[in-house]
């Protein structure tokens, strides 16, 4: 289903566009808030919340959305979990009360250039990564996304113990290389 068509699903309700934006946006909401303190239940209901801010927003006959639709859920669930990590640490401040309130009725995301210029980059990156060797896409998405140790990287893929901290400086390097004489970096550098 594309943007345009979720979009409009999404603002008569239909439960198909609910479903499908849950499978394509939950995991990285999840991955967000385990990573930060978080647990799957916490992303399930961040993610129920974002939904319903989208929606309400979605609704509003002046509103347009300008980003991607991960982006802007994204983004709305970023702040409201730093919010929930904010109550949970019993900080009540007034600004983080009228934040709090402005997000969850108005949903005004400023800075969204700047996780639109980040989600440009990480897309370049990913488009990038899958030109480098097998090995290489195993040692960079194994230390970097999968969080494996050194010695852990150099179990799996059968290397002698320190050739694996060799070998991801080698795969990095060419990696940064490609991404930087990539065209579509130029024009995010722009």
């Amino acid at each position: 289903m594309n943007e345009t068509i979720l979009v409009e699903k999404l603002k008569k309700g239909s439960s198909e566009a609910y479903e499908h934006a849950y499978r394509q946006f939950f995991n990285m909401i999840r991955d967000y808030i385990t990573r930060n303190n978080g647990t799957a239940d916490d992303a399930h209901d961040i993610f129920q919340e974002t939904l319903i801010v989208l929606v309400k927003q979605l609704r509003k006959p002046d509103f347009k959305l300008s980003a991607k639709v991960s982006t802007y859920l994204y983004s709305i669930a970023r702040r409201m979990w730093l919010y929930k990590l904010r109550d949970r640490k019993e900080v009540d401040s007034l600004d983080a009360r009228e934040d709090k309130e402005k997000l969850l009725g108005e949903a005004d995301l400023e800075g969204i250039s700047l996780k639109q210029v980040f989600e440009e980059k990480h897309e370049l990156v990913q488009k990038v990564l899958k030109t480098l060797t097998d090995e290489c896409q195993k040692v960079i998405i194994g230390f970097y996304f999968k969080k494996l140790s050194l010695g852990e990287l150099e179990t799996q893929i059968g290397y002698n113990k320190g050739f694996g901290k060799v070998k991801k400086k080698r795969c990095m390097d060419g990696l940064k290389k490609l991404v930087l004489a990539h065209p579509d970096s130029k024009r995010m550098m722009a």
